[in-house]
């Protein structure tokens, strides 16, 4: 993975060419940090196992959980005591369904899910799989959240946002080049489930 010391090394660089003026380090790291959070989001849209992150949590009576990070989409919950998936439900649903025992439900909170289940049970081990939001980066010293093979991706992204004021798109990625179209495909589109492979019995 890159540093975003180079990464901003190089956005300078190519601003040089530009007359326009060149925004100081903290802006650029700003602009840099509006541009990682748009190939995030494009990531999340992809629906990219890349960025989706798994937890083991326990769940008291209460049903509250916590996730690490704030999630901007919840993938998949799995009761580990029952071993069976939790389906997601709306808050205004629950009070028709309540009757149930065990865990039988969530939705999704700010800061995790809750959990619903009967009043007779006490919580349970979950396994939470999900899309977590965008840690933006706090200095020029940290490193990017995504391999070194989309640091073009990146920079062009952070150098049209100065120049323009404007994100890319799917749409209007072809500014940066159909090659950089491709890194992010290529990159995040790997789906282990559709990959599956085996042989028949014959």
């Amino acid at each position: 993975m890159s540093y975003a010391k180079g990464i901003l090394h190089e956005i300078k660089r190519r601003l040089g060419d530009v007359n326009a003026p060149v925004p100081d380090e903290s802006d650029m790291l700003a602009y840099l940090n509006s541009a990682l959070r748009g190939i995030w989001n494009y990531a999340i849209e992809l629906d990219s196992p890349r960025i989706e992150i798994s937890e083991n949590i326990t769940c008291n009576s209460t049903g509250v959980v916590e996730l690490t990070t704030k999630p901007v989409r919840i993938t998949r919950v799995i009761d580990m005591g029952a071993n069976r998936e939790i389906y997601e439900v709306t808050p205004r649903s629950t009070g028709l369904i309540s009757y149930y025992s065990g865990i039988w439900g969530y939705y999704t909170t700010l800061d995790g899910i809750q959990i619903l289940q009967g009043a007779d049970n006490d919580g349970g081990e979950l396994q939470i799989s999900y899309y977590p939001d965008f840690t933006p980066l706090a200095s020029r010293e940290e490193e990017l959240p995504f391999v070194s093979v989309l640091d073009d991706v990146v920079i062009a992204w952070t150098v049209r946002l100065i120049t323009t004021g404007r994100s890319m798109s799917v749409a209007d990625m072809g500014y940066a080049g159909t090659e950089f179209m491709n890194s992010l495909a290529h990159y995040f589109e790997g789906r282990a489930e559709d990959n599956r492979r085996g042989s028949g019995p014959w």
